[in-house]
């Protein structure tokens, strides 16, 4: 299992953080990993002071399908409720976030990719 933070880039370029799901071959789907590693990504650049707003955008054709259906087809009950909660905290931190948080979309907006389009410019 990957460690999250593999499927996410992410830069700065002038005072700009540039958040961008790395799953292109998944048209960026998010599997728990995923969203935990955008999470403390999202998470570490509202924290940083040479930062004042954040971009999300998605690697290859689509900005993300949602969540990974792939992934749905090994969960627990448990493993479920957990990766919904997950998604909870994610959505809440771009909510709360105290910098404009920015989605990039391109092409396909899908499923809980996009509540998130609820919660940014």
């Amino acid at each position: 299992m990957s460690s999250g933070r593999e499927n996410i880039n992410s830069r700065v370029e002038e005072n700009v953080a540039i958040v961008s799901l790395n799953r292109p071959e998944r048209l960026n789907a998010m599997d728990t990993e995923t969203m935990k590693g955008l999470y403390e990504i999202v998470d570490q650049m509202a924290k940083r002071t040479d930062v004042s707003s954040i971009i999300l955008t998605g690697e290859g054709r689509a900005f993300s399908s949602g969540s990974d259906a792939k992934e749905y087809l090994t969960m627990t009950l448990y493993d479920y409720i957990n990766h919904q909660i997950i998604g909870n905290r994610l959505y809440q931190l771009i909510e709360e976030v105290d910098k404009p948080v920015i989605a990039a979309v391109n092409g396909y907006a899908l499923g809980e990719a996009s509540s998130w389009l609820w919660h940014v410019i």
